[in-house]
């Protein structure tokens, strides 16, 4: 470390790398070892905001927790990197660390902390999920205080801001890998306590309006089998609300997962659940699915066009959704024929089907696309991207 110059960019790079807690965490159990490698960083690159930052996560998260030096160590981060925006999300979760170790007033005010210091970066200033994923956080943790309290008002009042800021937050990143865990975590603490259960359905059957509760209401029912009553319950919130996006949304998709046969439901609820010129995407795109499905091709292709232009990152942009199913729920082989072959790519025609399917070879087992040959035939899967429809070929194509 003492060779490094990190006034090269590289040198700074490789610095940053190797004082990163997490990177040192995984590296050495002795955390004396890991203190003093802190001391060393300190005599390199002095006053560093990030240098700062990672020795307080080292008193945030290893077992030598300090929360008051930790705290000092981040004014200093702030004092030294003003424009560094991840300071306060660190600042939100030692706050949402604070919380979990105090108690009534105390832990409220830590709570309230956190959500302030999150907020900065939600929203239209947003740049990462960082500041959302705090937010779901602390909404979980009110949850899991209010299921241990038996409080009937407050798990019904906490489940329905923790659905609202999920949804919320996937709107911005779709598929951001920690809101989605997010999504999980949070599913699985209402589907466990059969308090909260008692509580939304007491709720929601003096008020059918609420679709958040609504949200995740369905979502329990779900969990345990009760796929009827899921739809009961959404059905009920599109009689008091009938313009509510997300409750289409989560009916389309309910449609589409268990009564496949109901198609022009699912793109009846698709198309209501989102407005022209919303943000909306990933609804817009299962409704192109479904115009593509039902056959009709045209009103498919305009939607395309104008989603092929939606600023999105390229992971989300070229996902493949909405594997279509079989009638058993297992995913539908097509027969297809090779038309074109490039490098990066292949376009597959199916009979029945309009248009081509595109094939990129990071969705075909490598061996699988090298073998491919114009004219001759392939079977394949179908899906969807904000490119259109689009065939994977891996070893569960049959």
């Amino acid at each position: 470390m003492s060779a490094l110059d990190i006034g090269y960019s590289a040198d700074r790079i490789a610095f940053r790398e190797f004082i990163k807690y997490r990177s040192l965490s995984e590296i050495f159990s002795d955390l004396e070892r890991i203190e003093n490698i802190y001391k060393k960083a300190f005599s390199i690159c002095g006053d560093d905001d990030y240098f700062y930052q990672q020795k307080a996560i080292f008193y945030m998260r290893s077992a030598r927790q300090n929360y008051n030096e930790a705290e000092e160590l981040l004014f200093l981060a702030q004092k030294h990197g003003p424009y560094n925006s991840t300071i306060k999300h660190t600042l939100a979760e030692l706050e949402l660390i604070k919380a979990s170790k105090s108690s009534g007033l105390e832990r409220e005010r830590h709570y309230n902390k956190a959500d302030t210091l999150a907020s900065f970066y939600t929203g239209a200033q947003s740049t990462s999920s960082h500041g959302y994923d705090t937010i779901l956080k602390v909404a979980i943790s009110r949850l899991e205080d209010a299921i241990s309290n038996e409080d009937e008002e407050l798990i019904t009042e906490s489940t329905r801001k923790a659905e609202k800021s999920l949804r919320e937050a996937l709107q911005k990143y779709p598929d951001d890998e920690m809101l989605l865990g997010d999504e999980v975590k949070l599913a699985k603490l209402l589907s466990d306590s059969e308090r909260a259960f008692d509580a939304l359905k007491r709720s929601f059957a003096r008020n059918h309006s609420n679709s958040y509760l609504a949200a995740s209401l369905s979502n329990i029912y779900i969990k345990k089998g009760m796929i009827n009553e899921a739809k009961e319950v959404l059905s009920k919130v599109l009689d008091s609300s009938p313009a509510d996006k997300l409750v289409h949304a989560k009916l389309g998709m309910l449609l589409i997962e268990h009564f496949p046969e109901d198609s022009l439901g699912a793109e009846h609820h698709f198309r209501r659940s989102f407005t022209q010129g919303d943000t909306n995407h990933i609804n817009q795109l299962w409704y192109a699915r479904q115009l593509y499905i039902n056959n009709e091709y045209d009103d498919y292709l305009l939607l395309i066009r104008s989603l092929k232009t939606v600023a999105m990152g390229p992971d989300s942009k070229h996902k493949v959704r909405g594997i279509v199913k079989d009638h058993n729920g297992k995913n539908l082989n097509l027969v297809g024929k090779v038309v074109k072959i490039e490098h990066t790519y292949a376009l597959l025609e199916s009979s029945g089907y309009k248009g081509a399917h595109f094939l990129h070879r990071s969705n075909s087992v490598t061996s699988k696309f090298k073998s491919l040959k114009v004219g001759t035939d392939v079977c394949y899967n179908l899906g969807f991207t904000f490119s259109g429809a689009a065939a994977i070929l891996k070893n569960g194509s049959v």
